[in-house]
């Protein structure tokens, strides 16, 4: 079976990522001629725009986030349409991770599908094996071989064993491939523990930037007292964030006692994979953050509110926030815009005993595309989706329209090294917009997406900040930590990791809001009942198959 499987591998990827001299010279910047007749799927030649020559739609389930005003207006789907000849129809699924999840499964149990389901990356591969058993979605190898442009040169921008997990990860038990995928080689993404300081505070107070746990508690209690913002009100909030993110202060103080993720709640010890949330370390960590809490300088809001909720809280005339530990705070505040240009990213703080960690998450590869049985013209999506992928549909993605809000660079980034893009606007950062569809659909950010042209060297450009941060905190991450993703032995084990995950972080991060608010007093008796309940939901057989899959993904 495994020499099958590589076989198979062999054969799509020489035929994916080898430039096809027989090919026709295709281009992917749509300037492509559209008289080619159709070939026998439906779709002109590979290169050739548009795809198709007679009218076409395309349904697309997908995620929006609010800032687009109208998703059929939109600069990027008009620009689609033109390019492709193919009319995108739109359907909107919630924005929240959860709701969208429930939505596509409802589609799926009931039957009513679309063409293709794009950008809800939390849909495991054992969830998507089941739709594809149904016969629900359409294996789309021979369609990538035959009209895949972007793959080719996507694939040599990762290492040798990244695209070899790439690879692994999208073929299923069968040896099918049903998606395309997303994916991040960002440094920024990687080591993504990033906790932001508003650096007028530090400079009205003449505080440095904390170095270790006692040096971050007294730069917060004196942005509690010290009326920092100078309006002569209490009002500061010396830490804050919003529910979704609630559990990063607690990774970033964490990585002061030992290597903690929010994740995973694993570490790795030479090769072995061990659990974190229950030992003496950890406990250690409640009990600092417990007192930040008791203190004063810990919003208790951050476990009931909205990211929408801490915008509107954010959205005054006297900055009130000085601590966010979330790697994007451009969710609440305007990231080409005052006062977020003068938030700065510290490094990560040593504790008692001289350790300092940080989390280090490894690529990102997620499941996008999902082509369905509902799609007449499979080869016409696997074709958008291409274009989309490759170099110049992405540009068009993630920044606008070229010549208004985006250009061929002409210098160089923050590092001085060369530009891959120029910015003339920064719609992503908008806080209404309507150029982008802004979701996380058909991405492959690599370093590419950070060297953006900077000639003026300004570093309080937030992209330039968050690379720069990624540099230094980089250098703090452990030699081995389970990565976010992992090659799973078989799709048992990917079931039951994926069930016992959520069932056990929901439950550390209910005890986590608990133990840290007071609600539960943090003494042996409630600490031991906590630790026996971990036990009792099945903390080893998670650790076990988490084992198996870390294992298993380390011989790739």
């Amino acid at each position: 079976m495994k020499k099958t499987f590589f076989l198979v591998w062999g054969v799509v990827f020489c035929l994916l990522f080898i430039p096809l001299i027989f090919a026709g010279g295709g281009s992917q910047s749509g300037s492509g001629s559209g008289s080619a007749a159709p070939v026998g799927d439906g779709v002109t030649p590979r290169g050739v725009f548009p795809v198709v020559n007679e009218p076409y739609t395309l349904s697309i389930a997908m995620q929006l986030n609010p800032n687009v005003e109208d998703i059929r207006t939109n600069f990027f789907t008009q620009h689609l349409e033109k390019v492709t000849g193919v009319t995108i129809n739109p359907i909107v699924l919630p924005n929240d991770g959860n709701q969208a999840v429930t939505r596509v499964n409802l589609m799926f149990a009931s039957d009513d599908l679309p063409d293709v389901v794009a950008g809800v990356l939390s849909l495991s591969s054992s969830v998507i094996y089941e739709f594809a058993q149904s016969g629900q979605l359409v294996p789309i190898n021979e369609y990538v071989n035959k009209y895949g442009v972007s793959w080719e040169s996507n694939k040599k921008r990762l290492t040798p064993a990244d695209a070899a997990l790439v690879e692994s990860m999208l073929t299923m038990p069968d040896g099918k491939i049903y998606s395309m995928p997303s994916i991040s080689d960002l440094d920024t993404d990687k080591y993504s523990m990033m906790t932001w300081v508003y650096k007028p505070w530090l400079e009205k107070l003449n505080i440095n930037v904390p170095k270790n746990l006692d040096e971050f508690y007294n730069m917060c209690m004196a942005f509690k007292t010290r009326d920092p913002n100078g309006n002569g009100l209490a009002d500061e909030i010396a830490i804050s964030n919003s529910m979704p993110q609630a559990n990063r202060i607690v990774c970033y103080i964490g990585n002061a006692f030992q290597y903690q993720d929010w994740e995973w709640y694993l570490k790795v010890t030479n090769g072995k994979v061990e659990p974190f949330a229950n030992n003496t370390e950890y406990r250690r960590t409640l009990e600092y953050v417990r007192k930040l809490m008791a203190d004063g300088l810990l919003d208790p809001l951050m476990y009931t509110q909205s990211n929408a909720e801490l915008k509107a809280t954010m959205a005054v005339d006297k900055v009130i926030v000085g601590v966010i530990p979330y790697a994007s705070p451009s969710g609440y505040l305007t990231s080409s815009e005052e006062p977020m240009r003068s938030y700065d990213i510290i490094d990560m703080l040593e504790g008692p005993n001289g350790h300092k960690s940080t989390v280090s998450r490894g690529i990102a590869i997620y499941h996008d595309w999902l082509v369905t049985k509902k799609c007449r013209l499979p080869a016409a999506a696997v074709r958008v989706a291409d274009y989309c992928s490759s170099e110049d549909g992405w540009n068009y993605l993630r920044y606008g329209e070229k010549g208004v809000d985006w250009d061929t660079p002409t210098g160089t980034d923050i590092m001085r090294n060369p530009a891959s893009v120029k910015l003339l606007r920064d719609v992503y950062g908008l806080p209404s917009q309507n150029k982008i569809w802004r979701n996380h659909i058909l991405y492959f950010y690599d370093i590419r997406y950070l060297q953006r042209q900077n000639d003026a060297m300004d570093f309080k450009e937030y992209e330039a900040k968050k690379y720069i941060g990624s540099q230094m905190l980089k250098k703090s991450a452990p030699s081995e930590a389970v990565p976010l993703v992992l090659k799973y032995p078989n799709i048992d084990d990917e079931a039951l990791v994926v069930r016992l995950r959520t069932e056990l972080r929901s439950y550390i991060e209910e005890m986590q809001a608990l133990f840290i608010m007071g609600d539960v007093p943090l003494n042996d008796t409630e600490w031991n009942r906590y630790v026996n309940e971990l036990n009792n939901r099945g903390l080893q057989s998670y650790v076990n198959a988490v084992q198996r899959a870390y294992t298993n993904t380390l011989r790739r």
